[in-house]
């Protein structure tokens, strides 16, 4: 162990999603006393991270980078200066990059890879032509940054399986290690709805709108299921972008089904203070998404004592792995057959899913990714 544990870790990219959520918890759950100080560098700091620095003052630093304003310019001023200049200002040992690429590698240099798209090639397809350029400068952005980087961690098995074989590295030549993503284990379950009480079956997938997250899957599914059960609702949450408002909402209006009966939702970005109370309003999840590096959405599904199917995708079996639980994303039937077994509780599988998931998400937890995570960066 190094005898400065100044950690420097850049969070410039981190703007939304999963990877601001990770930063949260790390931070939030990170024993302190086994460090120094750790500075955090943002591009802006929103409330969230303020939050942290009631924890310690004296040891969490927040830097906010506004340089450029928020263009691709400041972006890589950043990368390739700023970042230089602060990590020598507050004498920092580890550098700890969390958006997957960096073009400034110290002695020790610990790469976290959050972003699998670019390296999923049947997916890249599906993305519209700036989309997939931009990927395409990230795949190679984040090889270099592998092959350079003193160690890197994985969020899944699968993501590094996949990420090493697509550029061509031998594990056996990498200091690396595989640590997931948590959950809060102390959410409040007691709201849990019997759906056996309900007239209604609501099934709910949380997601951003991509392609890869296959959301006309689970409606092609929910248009051959509700003209045998009239009674289900579909519920779509996920912030407004591009790709929902120009491909998407055009294509939803095509199907009968959710045009003519109450039965249709979209709710636009929910705060992370009310989306367990949606998961638990629901009778089953489904998550037929099939680009993900590691789902954190499934695991808040999955701790909210509520049904919960996934596609059999990806990092997907890692978790969920009773494959009665799991769908090919490709095969509509397969969905309708397996979300059809919910709906009248065919041998009590809504029990046996709930039990299942009760068990499965004990793995994971905040304070474990943490320590883990922590471990691994100061010790060789």
């Amino acid at each position: 162990m190094v005898k400065n544990k100044n950690i420097f870790i850049d969070a410039y990219s981190l703007t939304e999603g999963g990877g601001k959520r990770y930063l949260y918890e790390f931070i939030n759950n990170l024993d302190l006393l086994k460090i120094d100080k750790v500075y955090i560098a943002f591009r802006k700091i929103d409330n969230t991270f303020k939050k942290l620095k009631k924890r310690n003052t004296n040891k969490i630093h927040l830097i906010e980078s506004k340089l450029f304003n928020y263009s691709i310019l400041g972006k890589f001023f950043f990368k390739l200066v700023s970042i230089r200049f602060l990590y020598h200002k507050y004498q920092c040992s580890h550098l700890f990059v969390t958006d997957g690429y960096t073009f400034f590698f110290p002695h020790k240099t610990i790469l976290l890879n959050q972003n699998i798209l670019p390296f999923e090639k049947y997916e890249l397809n599906k993305l519209e032509i700036f989309l997939k350029i931009k990927m395409k400068i990230l795949f190679y952005l984040f090889k270099y940054s592998i092959l350079k980087s003193k160690k890197i961690i994985f969020l899944s098995k699968y993501a590094k399986d996949l990420i090493l074989k697509t550029i061509k590295y031998n594990s056996n030549d990498l200091n690396y290690s595989v640590i997931n993503h948590g959950i809060d284990l102390d959410v409040n379950t007691s709201h849990f709805i019997n759906t056996e009480q309900k007239n209604e079956f609501d099934i709910l997938y949380v997601s951003s709108f991509f392609p890869y997250k296959n959301h006309i899957l689970l409606i092609k599914a929910f248009q051959v299921l509700f003209l045998k059960y009239p009674h289900i609702k579909l519920t779509f949450v996920g912030k407004f972008n591009s790709y929902f408002r120009d491909i998407l909402k055009p294509k939803f209006s095509k199907f009968r089904v959710l045009s003519s009966n109450n039965n249709f939702f979209i709710k636009d970005f929910v705060p992370m203070s009310e989306i367990f109370q949606i998961y638990r309003q629901s009778d089953l999840f489904v998550f037929p998404s099939s680009c993900e590096n590691f789902p954190n959405i499934l695991l808040e599904a999955m701790s909210c004592k509520i049904p919960v199917i996934s596609s059999d995708y990806g990092p997907m079996p890692e978790i969920i792995t009773k494959k009665k639980f799991l769908f090919n994303h490709l095969n509509v039937n397969e969905l309708v057959n397996l979300i059809e077994k919910f709906i009248i509780n065919k041998n009590k599988i809504r029990e046996e899913n709930i039990s299942f998931c009760d068990q499965a998400i004990k793995h994971y937890n905040w304070s474990r990714t943490a320590e883990q995570t922590i471990k691994f960066i100061l010790y060789d």
